[in-house]
C-alpha cells in the first residue's frame, strides 16, 4: 500500500500546483521515512522472510476491511462519488493469504507482534473515527492506498523474486491492469470532487495522518 519506491512515486508534472500534487509534496517526508524502515529495506534487498510478508498482508487485510467497509457505507456525497467497487483490495489480499497459507487466513495476533497489532488497530480506529465524525477524511486514506498501487509495480518484482511467485500470492500488487492510468484518473476525479479549501484541508490532513500510522505499522513489523 504505502510502499511506493522512489522511482515509482506519483508526482505532478508541469508547473501548475494542484490539490493532489500538494498532498504528495506535503507527505514526501513521511514517504521517505516509511521507505527507510528496516522492513522496507529488507523488501528492497529481497531478504524479507516469507512469514513477514504474510504478516504484512494480514495487517493490510485488517486495515482494508475497515477502510472499504467505511467507504462503501458512507453517505458523504464526495466519498460515494470517488469510491468504486473496483478499488476493493480485500478480496485480493484474502486470496493471496490463502495461497500462501495453504487455504486458511490466520488470526492477526498469531502472525504479528503485539506492537504491530497495536499499530494496525490504531490505524483502524482512526478510520472508524473518521467514518463516524468526519467522513470526508476517509478520502485521505483512500488517496494514500490508491497511490501506493504504483509502488506495487516494484514490490511485485521484489516479492516475486524473493519467494518464487508469479501470480498467486501477488494479486494484491496487481490490482489494476494499468496502474498509472488508474492513478491519473483517480487524481482527476479527486480534483473535480474536492473543490473547497476546507474539504481539501480535511483530506490532506487525513492523508498525512495515514502515512504516520502506516510508518508505525512497518516499524513494528520488522
Amino acid at each position: 500500500m504505502m510502499n511506493i519506491q522512489p522511482s515509482h512515486r506519483p508526482h505532478a508534472v508541469g508547473a501548475a500546483s494542484t490539490f493532489t500534487s500538494q498532498i504528495l509534496a506535503d507527505t514526501a517526508p513521511e514517504h521517505t521515512a516509511l521507505e527507510a524502515t528496516p522492513f522496507m529495506r529488507a523488501v528492497a534487498e529481497r531478504r524479507l522472510p516469507r512469514d513477514r510478508y504474510v504478516a504484512m498482508l494480514l495487517g493490510y487485510t485488517r486495515i482494508h476491511r475497515a477502510l472499504e467497509r467505511a467507504l462503501a457505507s458512507s453517505s458523504e456525497p464526495s466519498v460515494r462519488a470517488l469510491f468504486r467497487e473496483e478499488m476493493r483490495k480485500l478480496p485480493l489480499l484474502e486470496r493471496d493469504i490463502r495461497f500462501l497459507c495453504g487455504g486458511s487466513v490466520p488470526e492477526l495476533a498469531s502472525a504479528l507482534s503485539p506492537e504491530a497489532v497495536r499499530a494496525v488497530e490504531a490505524l483502524v480506529r482512526d478510520i472508524e473515527e473518521a467514518a463516524e465524525h468526519e467522513p470526508l477524511a476517509l478520502l485521505g486514506y483512500l488517496f494514500v492506498t490508491e497511490g501506493s498501487t504504483l509502488g506495487g509495480i516494484a514490490l511485485r518484482r521484489h516479492f516475486g523474486a524473493a519467494y518464487g511467485l508469479t501470480e498467486d500470492g501477488l494479486r494484491f500488487y496487481s490490482a489494476y491492469p494499468e496502474p498509472f492510468a488508474h492513478w491519473r484518473r483517480f487524481k482527476r476525479e479527486m480534483e473535480a470532487t474536492i473543490v473547497t479549501r476546507d474539504a481539501q484541508a480535511i483530506v490532506a490532513a487525513a492523508a498525512k495522518a495515514a502515512f504516520r500510522r502506516f510508518h508505525a505499522v512497518f516499524a513494528a513489523l520488522a
